[in-house]
């Protein structure tokens, strides 16, 4: 994937049941942005430790955030780094579902983090991908309707979905270009 591609402003969503590739393939994209751009990439790992980061994350402009837990915290420094660096070539959020969000109640939290994912993006001009994990049954594949999200377009740009057949070989990836 190239930075051409992805669009400021917006969010490109990449989901998956468990266990199939989505963290691998976010951090090819970053660090094959990295060499190609001029400004730093956040890249905020709810799931894998600054250490874990640090040997799959190979360039130096990717800065590596492991111990962030809440929308508030990613808020927060992708402001600082944005004014630190005159802007970002792109935000990594892995993954959706470890964020946590304060005072919301449990049924509006997923649609309310995303929300303010969607405005984070545009208040900074800057690209965000975020990683999301699915529960669905292994043998289908993965629809836009397993996101749950209502109005789906207003916050995904793009969604690619990572789908593996019963042997456990990915058998498709593909995108949703939303309008």
């Amino acid at each position: 994937m190239n930075i051409d591609t992805l669009e400021k402003g917006t969010i490109l969503c990449i989901a998956s049941r468990p266990g199939l590739g989505k963290t691998t393939l976010v951090i090819n994209i970053a660090n094959d942005i990295a060499k190609k751009s001029d400004k730093p990439i956040l890249y905020f790992s709810l799931e894998s430790s600054k250490e874990q980061l640090e040997k799959r994350l190979v360039s130096d402009s990717i800065k590596k955030i492991a111990d962030v837990l809440t929308i508030d915290d990613i808020d927060s420094i992708s402001e600082k780094y944005n004014q630190m660096n005159n802007g970002l070539s792109l935000i990594v959020i892995d993954y959706l579902q470890l964020i946590l969000l304060k005072d919301t109640p449990k049924e509006k939290e997923t649609i309310e983090k995303i929300k303010r994912i969607k405005d984070i993006a545009v208040k900074l001009d800057v690209p965000i991908i975020l990683v999301s994990q699915l529960s669905l049954m292994k043998d289908r594949k993965p629809t836009i309707l397993d996101l749950h999200i209502n109005e789906i377009s207003k916050y995904y740009k793009k969604v690619i979905f990572l789908y593996k057949d019963d042997n456990g070989i990915i058998k498709e990836v593909y995108i949703n270009e939303l309008v």
